[in-house]
Formats: structure tokens, sequence, C-alpha cells
């Protein structure tokens, strides 16, 4: 169970990102630059825009993952015993792949603006609420509580991401 959790739900959970992180990437050195030049007006666009296309690749990933996982499983030939246990765990955890879009992109926000530190404190936050709600969930629902879990990490880290992102950078 463990392998095909992590070998096939993991991959697809983590394969939008493939796409996000250089948009997120190459925001940073553009949004410093408007920045350092105060063009207040080129950074708020540039901001919003990144945000727009991030979530334009995340929440439509995310959908097609959750309602198409037995058929995307399937379609990438893995066994049938393989794609019968793995599709519902993926079509739990895809819900995961809009906060980790949130995430890169607040990052980024935030490394621009100097606060490098509190993605970090996001994350560490977030697996601790992993840790928490694995032990938790796992004798009560089994192992549907990875990916449970999964989207509680991902759920804290963006959102304490957003916070100090509203609190540091301005509105999103």
């Amino acid at each position: 169970f463990y392998g095909d959790y992590t070998t096939l739900v993991i991959s697809l959970i983590n394969l939008p990102t493939i796409l996000i992180y250089p948009i997120t990437n190459a925001l940073v050195p553009m949004i410093t630059g408007a920045i350092v030049s105060n063009n207040k007006n080129k950074v708020e666009k540039m901001r919003s825009l990144t945000l727009r296309i991030v979530n334009l690749i995340s929440i439509p990933s995310a959908l097609l993952l959750g309602v198409f996982s037995h058929g995307i499983l399937k379609m990438l030939m893995f066994t049938d015993g393989s794609v019968e246990r793995a599709a519902p765990w993926l079509s739990v955890g895809s819900a995961s792949v809009i906060f980790l879009g949130l995430i890169s992109v607040t990052n980024a926000f935030l490394n621009t603006a100097g606060k490098q530190r509190y993605p970090i404190i996001s994350m560490l936050c977030g697996a601790g609420v992993k840790i928490i709600a694995n032990y938790v969930l796992l004798a009560k629902i089994g192992i549907v509580a990875a990916p449970v879990s999964t989207i509680l990490c991902y759920l804290t880290a963006a959102t304490l991401n957003i916070f100090f992102t509203v609190k540091f950078v301005g509105k999103l």
C-alpha cells in the first residue's frame, strides 16, 4: 500500500508543480527589480498576474486529478490492483495541489520582501500538523490518513504564508 501511495499518488500530486515553480522562481528577480525601482504599481500587477497564472494551473490540475484519478492512473498503465487502491487516495489528495501552488507563490512574495524565514516557519507548522494528523487519523481511517494529513499540512502552510504575505507585503 505504501509503495502505491508514494509512487503513484505523491508523484502525480507533485506533477503540476513542475509548471508552477519556474513561474514563481522567475518572479523573484522581476519583483525585486520593481521594488528597487520603487514601482509599486508594477509590483502589484506582477503579483496579481502570477497569482492568477498559478491558480489557473493548480485549480484545474487538482480538479482533473480528483475527478479522473482512476482514468489517469489506468492510462499510465499501472496494474489494476494498484489503480484500484491508489485512485481514491489520489482523489482525496488532489486538493493539496491548490495549496502547493499558493505556498509557491506566497514563498516568492515573502522572499522578495526579504522575509525568507516566514515560509520556513509556515512549513514547520504544516509539518507539525501533518505528524499530528497522521498519528490521530491513521488508526481511525487507515491509509487515507496520508492524503488527508498532506492536505492539512499544505493548508496550514498556505494559510500562514497568506497571513504573512498580507502582513508584510500587502494584499494578494
